[in-house]
């Protein structure tokens, strides 16, 4: 009889944990989710430029902010729930065991939130900016304190630890100037050629070009091709677009002038410098 008893307490004491639980999962998701809906009506009443990328980088951090507060708050309210209080003691020594747990398995977790900061404080990039990091190049589309995600040039998505990043280049920061370049095996064609992309420069036209298209002439001597290459300044923001328009011009040029190109085996492409 007293097991049946001691039993029914302990469901009884489950039971009532688990309702406990349940109930403390609901009001958290519920203060984590009207949280960040407060913050974005915050940061967009008095936004004067809600457009502004460093308004967007600034959403994205307290987001994230926001989310490792709440998963904090979280871990100490299921403590509770099972009986496991936190007091002044447990908190100096959950201290000193979260020290250790760092020194030994969690040395990238802090460069992250550490590197995170400075990047923020020392705004090397917000989101929008194309960027060149660790010889990946593209778009940031988001920002953690943690972690920086990057649409890439062949629209992949590429998540990059804050504590990786090393030099930065920033195209976003002013008008960038786009060199493409096209190669051509035959010197008995360059003049041809050169005639070409020059006629191309001169008449090129795009929205996205911030300035007039400029022949370069022979930019490089392979045994196998000879490269050629235009130059352009970029709209901020538009690198591809005027990247693409401009190595079909060159192409079309060409082969309007019967000159044949190398398109295979090649780099295709074109290379950002910033002035």
């Amino acid at each position: 009889m007293g097991n049946i008893m001691e039993l029914e307490g302990e469901v009884k004491i489950v039971f009532d944990r688990g309702i406990r639980l349940v109930i403390v999962i609901a009001v958290l998701l519920a203060v984590f989710y009207c949280g960040r809906l407060t913050l974005v009506k915050l940061i967009n009443r008095y936004s004067k430029d809600k457009d502004n990328p460093q308004v967007a980088t600034l959403l994205t951090i307290l987001k994230s902010t926001w989310k490792y507060f709440m998963l904090l708050i979280g871990f100490i309210a299921v403590l509770n729930v099972f009986g496991m209080s936190i007091t002044a003691n447990s908190l100096l020594a959950a201290a000193g065991a979260g020290g250790l747990i760092l020194g030994i398995g969690a040395q990238d977790f802090v460069k992250d939130i550490v590197n995170g900061f400075s990047i923020i404080m020392e705004n090397q990039y917000s989101v929008g900016d194309y960027i060149s990091v660790n010889n990946i190049s593209g778009t940031v589309v988001s920002m953690s304190l943690r972690t920086t995600k990057i649409i890439g040039d062949n629209k992949e998505t590429l998540t990059v630890p804050n504590s990786s990043v090393g030099m930065v280049i920033n195209y976003s920061k002013q008008a960038p100037r786009v060199i493409c370049n096209i190669y051509i095996q035959e010197e008995a064609q360059l003049q041809t050629a050169l005639k070409a992309l020059h006629g191309m420069a001169e008449n090129f036209k795009s929205p996205y070009a911030a300035d007039s298209a400029r022949l370069l002439g022979v930019t490089d001597m392979h045994s196998y091709c000879i490269e050629l290459g235009v130059s352009c300044l970029c709209v901020v923001g538009h690198i591809l677009d005027l990247r693409y328009e401009m190595n079909k011009a060159m192409a079309m040029a060409l082969l309007e002038a019967g000159v044949p190109f190398i398109n295979e085996n090649v780099p295709f492409g074109g290379d950002i410098n910033v002035l």
